[in-house]
Protein backbone atom coordinates (compact mmCIF):
# COMPACT_ATOMS: atom_id res chain seq x y z
CA UNK A 1 0.00 0.00 0.00
CA UNK A 2 1.51 3.39 -0.70
CA UNK A 3 1.11 6.38 0.99
CA UNK A 4 0.97 9.41 -0.52
CA UNK A 5 0.85 13.33 1.23
CA UNK A 6 -1.19 16.10 -1.02
CA UNK A 7 -0.23 19.54 -0.39
CA UNK A 8 -3.28 22.08 0.24
CA UNK A 9 -3.64 24.71 1.95
CA UNK A 10 -4.96 22.64 5.22
CA UNK A 11 -2.53 20.09 7.13
CA UNK A 12 -1.63 17.58 4.30
CA UNK A 13 -4.27 14.78 4.24
CA UNK A 14 -3.25 11.23 3.88
CA UNK A 15 -4.03 9.19 0.59
CA UNK A 16 -3.56 5.58 0.09
CA UNK A 17 -3.45 3.63 -3.20
CA UNK A 18 -1.82 0.52 -4.61
CA UNK A 19 -0.73 1.58 -8.13
CA UNK A 20 1.56 3.87 -8.99
CA UNK A 21 0.52 6.48 -10.98
CA UNK A 22 -2.93 6.42 -9.40
CA UNK A 23 -5.46 4.92 -10.91
CA UNK A 24 -7.81 7.76 -11.45
CA UNK A 25 -4.83 9.86 -12.87
CA UNK A 26 -5.70 12.00 -16.50
CA UNK A 27 -2.05 12.43 -17.90
CA UNK A 28 -2.81 16.21 -19.77
CA UNK A 29 -0.33 17.50 -22.35
CA UNK A 30 0.10 21.47 -21.51
CA UNK A 31 1.23 23.09 -24.93
CA UNK A 32 3.52 25.36 -24.42
CA UNK A 33 2.58 28.90 -27.15
CA UNK A 34 3.35 32.03 -27.99
CA UNK A 35 2.87 34.69 -25.62
CA UNK A 36 4.42 32.55 -22.68
CA UNK A 37 1.41 30.52 -22.72
CA UNK A 38 0.74 26.92 -21.41
CA UNK A 39 -2.73 25.66 -22.06
CA UNK A 40 -4.35 22.10 -22.75
CA UNK A 41 -5.87 23.28 -25.68
CA UNK A 42 -5.25 21.22 -28.72
CA UNK A 43 -1.99 22.55 -30.34
CA UNK A 44 -1.86 25.11 -32.77
CA UNK A 45 -0.16 24.54 -35.83
CA UNK A 46 0.48 28.17 -37.30
CA UNK A 47 3.44 29.00 -34.66
CA UNK A 48 7.05 28.70 -34.42
CA UNK A 49 9.50 29.32 -32.06
CA UNK A 50 11.09 31.19 -28.80
CA UNK A 51 14.65 31.41 -27.91
CA UNK A 52 17.16 32.51 -25.30
CA UNK A 53 20.54 33.41 -25.27
CA UNK A 54 23.61 30.97 -23.14
CA UNK A 55 26.88 32.46 -22.44
CA UNK A 56 29.13 34.13 -19.80
CA UNK A 57 27.26 37.26 -19.60
CA UNK A 58 23.73 36.02 -20.27
CA UNK A 59 21.74 33.26 -19.10
CA UNK A 60 18.60 33.81 -20.35
CA UNK A 61 15.74 30.95 -19.74
CA UNK A 62 12.03 31.02 -21.10
CA UNK A 63 8.95 31.02 -19.01
CA UNK A 64 5.30 29.44 -20.05
CA UNK A 65 2.16 29.66 -17.74
CA UNK A 66 -1.23 28.80 -17.20
CA UNK A 67 -4.05 30.98 -17.36
CA UNK A 68 -5.57 31.37 -13.82
CA UNK A 69 -6.66 28.12 -12.68
CA UNK A 70 -11.01 28.07 -12.56
CA UNK A 71 -10.87 25.52 -9.63
CA UNK A 72 -8.99 23.70 -7.21
CA UNK A 73 -7.42 21.10 -9.10
CA UNK A 74 -5.13 18.02 -7.77
CA UNK A 75 -1.85 16.82 -9.72
CA UNK A 76 -0.55 13.96 -8.29
CA UNK A 77 2.41 11.67 -9.90
CA UNK A 78 5.27 11.92 -12.10
CA UNK A 79 5.83 14.93 -14.44
CA UNK A 80 8.04 15.07 -17.62
CA UNK A 81 8.30 17.74 -20.45
CA UNK A 82 8.94 17.06 -23.98
CA UNK A 83 10.84 19.49 -25.93
CA UNK A 84 11.54 20.16 -29.68
CA UNK A 85 15.02 22.53 -29.83
CA UNK A 86 17.74 23.13 -31.57
CA UNK A 87 21.30 24.80 -30.37
CA UNK A 88 23.98 26.94 -32.28
CA UNK A 89 26.38 24.98 -29.95
CA UNK A 90 26.79 21.35 -29.47
CA UNK A 91 25.11 20.84 -26.26
CA UNK A 92 22.76 21.76 -23.96
CA UNK A 93 22.65 21.77 -20.17
CA UNK A 94 18.60 21.43 -19.50
CA UNK A 95 17.52 22.88 -15.87
CA UNK A 96 13.58 23.31 -15.86
CA UNK A 97 11.43 24.39 -12.94
CA UNK A 98 7.72 24.12 -11.94
CA UNK A 99 6.69 26.93 -10.13
CA UNK A 100 2.96 28.58 -8.88
CA UNK A 101 2.20 32.24 -9.01
CA UNK A 102 -0.46 33.79 -6.83
CA UNK A 103 -2.55 37.11 -7.66
CA UNK A 104 0.37 39.15 -6.73
CA UNK A 105 3.06 38.07 -8.58
CA UNK A 106 4.54 35.74 -5.54
CA UNK A 107 6.05 32.27 -6.64
CA UNK A 108 6.43 28.97 -5.13
CA UNK A 109 8.69 26.08 -5.88
CA UNK A 110 7.09 22.98 -7.45
CA UNK A 111 9.52 20.59 -9.05
CA UNK A 112 12.47 20.32 -11.34
CA UNK A 113 14.24 18.46 -13.60
CA UNK A 114 17.35 18.15 -15.41
CA UNK A 115 19.09 16.70 -18.38
CA UNK A 116 22.01 17.19 -20.79
CA UNK A 117 21.88 16.90 -24.02
CA UNK A 118 24.82 14.90 -24.86
CA UNK A 119 23.14 12.37 -22.76
CA UNK A 120 20.07 11.98 -24.01
CA UNK A 121 19.83 8.14 -24.84
CA UNK A 122 16.75 6.78 -23.76
CA UNK A 123 17.70 3.24 -21.87
CA UNK A 124 15.17 0.27 -23.61
CA UNK A 125 13.32 -0.01 -20.10
CA UNK A 126 11.10 2.74 -19.34
CA UNK A 127 9.05 3.37 -16.61
CA UNK A 128 5.30 4.71 -17.59
CA UNK A 129 5.85 8.29 -18.96
CA UNK A 130 8.96 8.97 -16.84
CA UNK A 131 11.83 8.87 -19.35
CA UNK A 132 14.94 6.75 -18.48
CA UNK A 133 18.55 7.68 -19.99
CA UNK A 134 21.66 5.24 -19.96
CA UNK A 135 24.13 7.80 -19.69
CA UNK A 136 26.28 5.14 -21.83
CA UNK A 137 27.72 7.81 -24.08
CA UNK A 138 28.18 10.98 -24.73
CA UNK A 139 26.80 11.88 -28.24
CA UNK A 140 27.55 16.01 -28.99
CA UNK A 141 24.29 18.03 -30.68
CA UNK A 142 24.52 19.02 -34.34
CA UNK A 143 24.12 22.55 -34.32
CA UNK A 144 20.69 23.91 -35.57
CA UNK A 145 19.55 20.25 -35.63
CA UNK A 146 15.74 20.31 -33.60
CA UNK A 147 16.33 17.30 -31.32
CA UNK A 148 13.26 16.34 -29.31
CA UNK A 149 14.38 16.31 -25.67
CA UNK A 150 12.15 14.09 -23.05
CA UNK A 151 13.44 15.75 -19.91
CA UNK A 152 11.85 13.94 -16.28
CA UNK A 153 10.75 16.36 -13.70
CA UNK A 154 10.52 14.75 -9.98
CA UNK A 155 7.35 13.88 -9.27
CA UNK A 156 4.57 16.19 -7.57
CA UNK A 157 1.82 16.04 -5.00
CA UNK A 158 -0.32 19.21 -5.18
CA UNK A 159 -2.92 20.96 -4.99
CA UNK A 160 -3.55 24.25 -7.03
CA UNK A 161 -5.88 26.77 -5.50
CA UNK A 162 -7.86 28.51 -7.98
CA UNK A 163 -6.78 31.49 -9.18
CA UNK A 164 -3.18 30.62 -9.40
CA UNK A 165 -1.13 29.77 -12.16
CA UNK A 166 1.71 27.46 -13.33
CA UNK A 167 4.72 28.46 -14.17
CA UNK A 168 7.42 26.64 -16.31
CA UNK A 169 10.46 27.82 -16.78
CA UNK A 170 13.28 26.44 -19.07
CA UNK A 171 17.14 27.84 -18.67
CA UNK A 172 20.54 26.39 -18.50
CA UNK A 173 21.30 27.39 -15.32
CA UNK A 174 19.55 26.99 -11.74
CA UNK A 175 17.54 29.50 -9.49
CA UNK A 176 19.71 31.00 -6.82
CA UNK A 177 20.85 28.62 -4.35
CA UNK A 178 17.94 29.89 -1.61
CA UNK A 179 15.81 27.24 -4.48
CA UNK A 180 14.00 24.51 -2.45
CA UNK A 181 16.40 21.72 -4.05
CA UNK A 182 19.93 23.90 -3.60
CA UNK A 183 21.33 21.08 -2.37
CA UNK A 184 21.98 19.47 -5.79
CA UNK A 185 24.55 22.58 -6.68
CA UNK A 186 23.01 23.14 -10.01
CA UNK A 187 22.69 26.31 -9.75
CA UNK A 188 26.71 26.82 -9.39
CA UNK A 189 27.16 25.37 -13.61
CA UNK A 190 28.75 27.63 -15.46
CA UNK A 191 29.05 28.52 -19.27
CA UNK A 192 32.30 29.05 -21.58
CA UNK A 193 31.10 29.51 -24.95
CA UNK A 194 27.97 31.71 -26.45
CA UNK A 195 25.02 29.75 -27.92
CA UNK A 196 21.86 30.73 -29.02
CA UNK A 197 18.65 27.81 -28.22
CA UNK A 198 15.60 28.07 -29.44
CA UNK A 199 12.60 26.20 -28.53
CA UNK A 200 9.57 25.18 -30.89
CA UNK A 201 6.21 24.50 -30.94
CA UNK A 202 5.19 24.45 -34.59
CA UNK A 203 2.92 22.00 -36.47
CA UNK A 204 5.34 19.59 -36.48
CA UNK A 205 7.26 20.12 -33.58
CA UNK A 206 4.86 20.69 -30.49
CA UNK A 207 6.61 20.69 -27.19
CA UNK A 208 4.58 20.02 -24.33
CA UNK A 209 4.33 19.45 -20.11
CA UNK A 210 2.76 15.95 -19.23
CA UNK A 211 0.70 16.56 -15.97
CA UNK A 212 -1.23 13.84 -14.05
CA UNK A 213 -4.02 15.36 -13.34
CA UNK A 214 -6.11 13.43 -10.94
CA UNK A 215 -9.39 15.87 -9.96
CA UNK A 216 -10.84 19.02 -12.10
CA UNK A 217 -9.21 19.80 -15.12
CA UNK A 218 -10.44 22.96 -15.89
CA UNK A 219 -8.32 25.83 -16.52
CA UNK A 220 -9.43 29.46 -17.95
CA UNK A 221 -10.54 29.11 -21.27
CA UNK A 222 -10.69 32.81 -22.03
CA UNK A 223 -7.42 34.02 -22.97
CA UNK A 224 -8.46 37.49 -22.23
CA UNK A 225 -9.22 36.77 -18.70
CA UNK A 226 -12.76 35.39 -17.95
CA UNK A 227 -14.13 36.44 -14.62
CA UNK A 228 -13.67 33.52 -12.10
Amino acid sequence: MMALYVATLQPPALKESESWPLPQTRFTPFFLYEDNLLSEHGHWSYEGCDSFEDSPWGRGALEHSTPAIVENTKIIGPVALRLYAATTGTDIDWIVSLLNEDQDGGRKFVSKGWLKASHRERDEVQKPREPLYTHAKSEPVQPFEIVPYDIKIAPIKILLPARLRLVLRISCVDDPPNDALQLTGAWTLSRTEVSRIRVFHDEDHSSYLLLPVTSRNHMNRFFSGGQL
